[in-house]
């Protein structure tokens, strides 16, 4: 009887760490997306900067072409990262995030009119 009492113990014992660890797994995964995400559009600002930073003193199309790319890329990261934030703080967080860039962007639009568009 002990014996019984001691195997199904241990089965249920070990389905609930199973599920236990196919949850954890999934966080995991979760987490490492959003980090990897994070990382890429940090690497989309940098790249944002230096391409503004050269097109502004050369005004030569390859790192205009750049600039809007990484404008694209960078709004797409943080569209993927809206879709999976599962908390208030993060949604709150690239909600700001997301404020910031468009109020960026405005001021490039603005100083792209202010010294005159030669990309055409």
């Amino acid at each position: 009887m002990i014996i019984l009492l001691v195997g199904i113990t241990g089965a249920y014992t070990i389905v609930n760490l199973n599920a236990l660890n196919r949850v954890i797994e999934s966080v995991i995964k979760y987490d490492s997306r959003m980090i990897k995400l994070g990382d890429e559009a940090l690497d989309d600002l940098y790249s944002l900067k230096a391409a503004e930073d050269k097109y502004r003193i050369s005004r030569e199309l390859d790192y205009y072409w750049q600039l809007k790319q990484t404008r694209i890329d960078f709004t797409q990261r943080i569209a993927e990262m809206e879709g999976i934030a599962d908390t208030e703080v993060k949604i709150d967080l690239l909600a700001d995030i997301k404020k910031h860039k468009e109020l960026y962007d405005k001021l490039l639009d603005q100083r792209e009119l202010i010294l005159g568009d030669r990309t055409a």
